[in-house]
């Protein structure tokens, strides 16, 4: 990792802390039947095809993001090197069809940042697919509450997964989706990407919830980024 982003032991320090407050706001999230078997439902070739493009437009205009004097995360003497951003070639196996469940009535709490800020979230509801290892899996759904319209626009996934610290960012990654969520609704693992944070230890970047940690592997989308590659 590049020298400015936080040492992985303090990152873990703060994911096992806050991670853990956090989950006491969600313990009225749906947790049925996780961990059981499962089967994988099929993604058409049709489906496939589009979330490969997908995923080529929004590395491409990342890129062109972490560019931009003005928009990027990146600190000067970072983007002065910048050569692109590293990424998992895409692998249809992470593109996985899910269901979702709304959260019952709205819930407005603070959600710990890595740099020790706090952000006014709601939980949006909650993901249930099957996971690559045949067992169901769920991931809850955050829509942002102090950003105005802006935040009514998106909602956000912040997840760890047994690749942290070992090929992708300590911290874990996010999944964004564009509201109204599509249907049929798809997690497509490949469009994961790192936190602002993960560039520039300054910016406020929300920690994955403890009920965020999956457990298992995802090689797919962005990598760890080092500023020297």
């Amino acid at each position: 990792m590049c020298s400015t982003t936080l040492p992985n032991i303090v990152l873990l320090a703060l994911l096992v802390s806050s991670a853990s407050a956090a989950d006491d706001r969600l313990d009225g999230a749906e947790s049925s039947g996780l961990g059981q078997a499962c089967a994988l439902e099929r993604v058409a070739d049709l489906e496939r095809n589009w979330s490969q493009k997908a995923v080529t437009t929004q590395r491409r205009m990342a890129d062109q993001i972490f560019r931009d004097p003005v928009r990027s995360p990146l600190l000067p003497d970072d983007r002065e090197r910048f050569d692109g951003l590293n990424y998992y070639p895409v692998r249809s196996e992470f593109l996985l069809r899910a269901a979702f469940h709304p959260a019952g009535g709205e819930r407005v709490f603070d959600l710990p940042t890595f740099n020790g800020e706090l952000q006014r979230y709601s939980e949006f509801g909650q993901l249930i697919f099957c996971a690559p290892d045949g067992e169901t899996s769920q991931l809850t759904v955050f829509q942002r509450q102090d950003q105005g319209a802006v935040g009514k626009l998106t909602v956000i996934v912040p997840f760890r997964d047994l690749s942290n610290g070992n090929g992708t960012y300590t911290g874990g990654r996010y999944l964004k989706f564009l509201l109204p969520l599509p249907q049929p609704l798809l997690i497509d693992f490949n469009r994961s990407v790192n936190p602002y944070c993960a560039y520039n230890p300054t910016l406020p970047c929300p920690i994955p919830p403890r009920s965020n940690w999956l457990s298992f592997e995802v090689p797919a989308g962005e990598k760890a980024y080092n500023a020297a590659d």
